[in-house]
């Protein structure tokens, strides 16, 4: 999967390696969730918080990672 929605200079892509490092995370986040109610800035903020870093430049390319997961 590549960022599709990538505007010039808003967004960084992840590396193959991260996004499947970053897919198994949020699978655990979505299996610990109410699917009903949380939302993407919720799973978003949550990764973050595993890998403990700043993801606001991978932002655009998260929400795709993130939708495709979560199946919105």
């Amino acid at each position: 999967m590549s960022c599709t929605r990538i505007p010039a200079n808003t967004s960084h892509p992840v590396p193959a390696e991260q996004r499947a490092s970053y897919a198994a995370i949020i699978d655990e986040i979505l299996a610990k969730a109410d699917l009903e109610t949380i939302s993407a800035k919720r799973i978003r903020n949550g990764l973050q918080e595993r890998v403990d870093y700043d993801l606001t430049p991978q932002k655009v390319c998260l929400i795709d990672q993130v939708e495709v997961r979560a199946h919105y």
